[in-house]
């Protein structure tokens, strides 16, 4: 799945909207691979390798999808809190996220098998 930046900013404000205005972040045009989707009460977010570095949580409104193939590969959950995860499997271990995030070697080899199997 391929997502464009449409716009940088949602217009209805909503505090408890993450990264709900990324202006200074990524540019208008800006085409990403997603990496997994999560469906909360508030917002549908995609997760985009942003930076080259960093995966990154982003309300899908600010995108529009440009390819809309869903690797085969990936599970879905449901989090206690009514959460809908659309992940590869190895996103849904307890802290795959939070090592990706930390630089842990071992998460950061995985996630570039899993860029290789979604970026094809």
């Amino acid at each position: 799945m391929k997502v464009k930046l449409i716009k940088t900013k949602i217009e209805r404000f909503d505090k408890r909207i993450a990264n709900a205005d990324i202006r200074d972040s990524i540019e208008i045009g800006a085409v990403y691979w997603v990496y997994g989707i999560s469906i909360t009460e508030l917002a549908t977010y995609i997760f985009i390798y942003w930076d080259d570095r960093h995966l990154r949580q982003v309300p899908l409104e600010l995108f529009e999808i440009v390819d809309d193939k869903i690797p085969p590969t990936w599970h879905i959950r449901q989090r206690a809190n009514s959460t809908i995860d659309l992940f590869p499997i190895e996103f849904h271990d307890e802290y795959f996220l939070e090592n990706f995030a930390e630089w842990e070697k071992k998460e950061r080899r995985q996630f570039e098998e899993i860029r290789k199997l979604i970026e094809i």
